[in-house]
């Protein structure tokens, strides 16, 4: 193997926590919304009325 094929720490980019910390921010509230409305509209459940209200937080 040579030295170039071998990655130094300097070339591997690297996220950084609050790049981490946004992109769970939007996906998380975006993933429960989704699976809330996808259980209403595709499974045919009805929410409770919390269940109304704690979307609204979600959306924002």
């Amino acid at each position: 193997m040579t030295d170039a094929a071998i990655a130094s720490p300097a070339a591997v980019p690297t996220v950084s926590r609050l790049a981490v910390a946004r992109w769970l921010a939007l996906l998380v509230p975006a993933g429960l919304l989704g699976g809330a409305l996808g259980s209403q509209y595709l499974g045919g459940l009805y929410p409770c009325e919390m269940c109304y209200w704690q979307r609204w937080p979600h959306g924002a």
